[in-house]
């Protein structure tokens, strides 16, 4: 790889996002960040002989760094301990791969200690987003792409292994976009699961309308992610208690779900055709294996019922998001945080998804005092005219 700090000629193809004035006759805010980004250049001055955009000549300089330097160590000691440090650990080894040219962008034994983050300069940088952007579909998918050999380089520089101004140059290639509101992000209707149900029921198998019947029973009312119900075990589920403990939770945290009466029946059904042998709780149909379920397959699985029977995109985090603002209507912030596994009440209030009748239904509910036939009097009030 070059070691050239020089920056990449935009992609023509790739429309940049200052294409559309923020305001009317105003600058983009992507110009705004140019601008600071060449304002910051300017400002940086030599240090201690070393030329500004320098980075280590070593490749093997970022091995030598001390326990816990490593800047890959630096970013995934920020992230939740759990789910959200093994997916960004997979995210960064699938920017390991793609910026070392692997075949089939495979991160099957992938290190990303090994690769010299230090010696990444901007043309690379720049090559390495518009590939991403080919890749990826949806800017979320592209920002999350982008934004983990953002941090990487950012601790690059905390670490003393590139400059301040080499930092920057990276970064001004390695930019972000708003990927706009979400067109997903809705709330169940009782009509479209029990339509989803039916689908999931009309399957020529008696086994997959089992499997998939349970799933989305347990989806619907215990408010789990899919990641979560994927790495459930068998031993995680205690018929007595009617309760299931998450293990492989987003937080790192164990957590204690309570399964509603009317779910337990499709989950016994499911259980009397995979058995009761130790493994993965939900597993390919049985014959296959007791391994466990890939959350993108369960994804799949329902969004195919979900077109069978006419029902409007959504996404398996729907399902969470209508037991969370189902709940909130009748019981209070506190419990369903804690029912949703969350530590701060602000995370349970995103998912709360109440339309405009329930806030008009909410208005109308309170109490105005009225006497009939007459206007009311109101109290005179001290220099009031």
């Amino acid at each position: 790889m070059t070691t050239a700090g020089s920056p990449a000629t935009p992609d023509p193809q790739q429309p940049r996002p200052d294409a559309t004035p923020a305001a009317p006759g105003g600058p983009s805010a992507f110009a705004v960040f140019r601008a600071a980004a060449a304002h910051r250049r300017s400002q940086h001055t030599r240090d201690h002989g070393r030329p500004e955009a320098w980075a280590d000549p070593d490749p093997a300089a970022i091995l030598a760094l001390p326990a816990g330097r490593h800047p890959v160590d630096r970013v995934l000691a920020r992230q939740k301990a759990g789910r959200s440090r093994a997916n960004f650990r997979y995210k960064l080894a699938g920017a390991h791969a793609r910026l070392a040219g692997m075949p089939g962008r495979s991160v099957t034994g992938t290190d990303p200690h090994s690769f010299p983050w230090h010696h990444l300069d901007a043309d690379a940088a720049a090559e390495y987003r518009r590939e991403v952007y080919r890749a990826y579909p949806k800017q979320s998918s592209r920002n999350d792409a982008v934004s983990v050999v953002r941090r990487v380089v950012t601790q690059c520089h905390r670490v003393g292994l590139i400059s301040a101004l080499r930092r920057d140059e990276l970064l001004e290639e390695l930019y972000t976009v708003a990927p706009g509101p979400s067109t997903k992000r809705r709330r169940l209707a009782p009509s479209e699961v029990a339509a989803l149900l039916a689908a999931c029921e009309d399957q020529p198998t008696p086994k997959g309308a089992a499997r998939d019947t349970a799933i989305v029973a347990l989806l619907r009312t215990t408010g789990m992610r899919v990641g979560e119900l994927a790495g459930l075990d068998l031993a995680d589920w205690e018929r007595a208690d009617q309760t299931m403990c998450l293990r492989d939770t987003k937080n790192g945290r164990d957590h204690l779900v309570f399964l509603h009466p009317d779910a337990v029946p499709y989950l016994d059904r499911w259980l009397g055709i995979r058995g009761h042998a130790p493994g993965a709780l939900f597993t390919p149909l049985p014959g296959h294996g007791l391994r466990h379920l890939n959350p993108n397959y369960i994804q799949q699985r329902i969004q195919l019922h979900a077109r069978t029977v006419g029902i409007p995109p959504f996404g398996c985090h729907d399902f969470r998001r209508t037991f969370a603002t189902e709940l909130l209507r009748s019981h209070d912030v506190a419990l369903v945080g804690k029912l949703l596994n969350h530590t701060k009440l602000s995370s349970t209030l995103i998912y709360d998804l109440a339309d405009e009748d329930e806030q008009r239904a909410a208005v109308a509910s309170l109490d105005l005092p009225s006497v009939a036939g007459r206007p009311v009097e109101l109290p005179h009030v001290d220099g009031a005219a």
